[in-house]
């Protein structure tokens, strides 16, 4: 009974719900790096599409390294973690060069990472079932980041001002820890060597991803250390 008199005066109700979103298009799904630009030494793998509901569109989900630095992953079994890595790994791969790009794979779950082991960018691979592998490519790690504070000295100690300005290239070192918690369990001081390398690391183009299952299962004192967090 009360419609006509708003409509006289101009009110009008707003709308509680959005009209749902369209599917993202085939393309968007199988081919995701294509929404964003590939840039030589800059890494930032697309994942898929999100929904950005407010603005009604879909937006490239990427894991920004190099601008953004370390990342969290978190995803309990079923979730698509493991899918998320694959995917990621897929899109440096392909976009990246050994020449560009470096990986160090642990893998503390099921050990499906082996399917990269062989792969040119992959320098070191270490499952749970190789006892002691996990800590000597940490060891490794930590001795290039020694190595490349002092060649990035004269260049202010900067990654990407290196690549641009020396005439030289090195390339970026992505460390991968999947299943972190596990990977704790069996190596006592790994809170604070990967602390280290996450911490300092960034700067000199080296980057940590870590996965774990829950939100505790990544201690939060290093938590800080880590601005793209993604939750499955």
């Amino acid at each position: 009974p009360y419609t006509p008199l708003f409509r006289s005066k101009g009110v009008r109700a707003e709308k509680l719900w959005l009209k749902p979103i369209d599917p993202p298009r085939a393309q968007e799904v199988k081919a995701p790096s294509h929404s964003t630009e590939i840039v030589p030494f800059v890494l930032n793998p697309t994942i898929g599409v999100y929904d950005d509901l407010q603005n009604q569109r879909h937006i490239p989900l990427t894991v920004p390294f190099t601008t953004g630095g370390n990342a969290l992953l978190y995803g309990a079994s079923g979730t698509g973690a493991l899918e998320f890595i694959n995917t990621m790994l897929v899109e440096l791969m392909s976009h990246h060069s050994p020449e560009e790009l470096s990986l160090y794979l642990l893998d503390y779950d099921a050990g499906t990472l082996s399917a990269f082991e062989n792969a040119p960018h992959t320098q070191s691979f270490a499952s749970g079932a190789m006892q002691g592998s996990g800590e000597k490519v940490i060891a490794a790690l930590s001795q290039q980041l020694k190595e490349r504070k002092d060649a990035l000295r004269e260049y202010g100690g900067d990654y990407q001002n290196y690549i641009k300005s020396s005439g030289k290239t090195i390339p970026n070192i992505l460390l991968v820890i999947h299943n972190y918690q596990n990977f704790q369990e069996s190596f006592g001081d790994a809170r604070t060597r990967v602390a280290a390398l996450a911490r300092e690391g960034t700067q000199y183009g080296l980057y940590v991803l870590l996965s774990g299952t829950t939100g505790n299962s990544i201690p939060y004192t290093i938590q800080p250390l880590f601005h793209n967090i993604y939750t499955l």
